[in-house]
């Protein structure tokens, strides 16, 4: 598994960070986590599995972002080609309670979200959310498609 940036330390203490895996095979996998420091109460981790992501050079673009207020942003990114799935994973001190306009809801477990969506075009693109805390992260990461 590839890192796509350092991991984002928010809220008090807690962090959250993006990998991915090429050249996987679909069907069951067995992962296996490390944590950087020691896990004292919880550990969290949202798997999927995509077909149709460049096997080469899978990574578009990515942006991240904390804060603290009721909309979770990962700021924009802009996408060098069509069809890139673009990945949106967010974390709140309380209950993620929306998806971003245009997103579909993959996973809303634990109060936080993953999300995706196919760019239609190359262009600006950011991953979105609604929650019912104040502090968050956010991150997006565009996958480009297979050629």
């Amino acid at each position: 598994y590839t890192n796509v940036g350092s991991p984002l330390t928010w809220g008090s203490g807690y962090s959250a960070q993006v990998f991915y895996a090429s050249n996987v095979a679909g069907g069951s996998d067995v992962i296996t986590a490390t944590f950087r420091t020691s896990v004292n109460s919880f550990g969290v981790l949202y798997v999927h599995e995509y077909a149709g992501i460049s096997k080469t050079n899978p990574v578009d673009v990515t942006s991240s972002a904390v804060g603290a207020s009721s909309s979770l942003n990962s700021g924009s990114v802009t996408t060098t080609s069509p069809n890139d799935l673009v990945f949106g994973a967010g974390v709140s001190d309380d209950s993620v309670t929306a998806g971003g306009s245009g997103f579909s809801v993959r996973d809303l477990s634990y109060g936080n979200i993953t999300e995706d969506k196919i760019a239609t075009s190359a262009g600006s693109y950011a991953a979105t959310a609604t929650h019912s805390g104040n502090r968050w992260a956010m991150q997006v990461v565009a996958f480009r498609a297979a050629q």
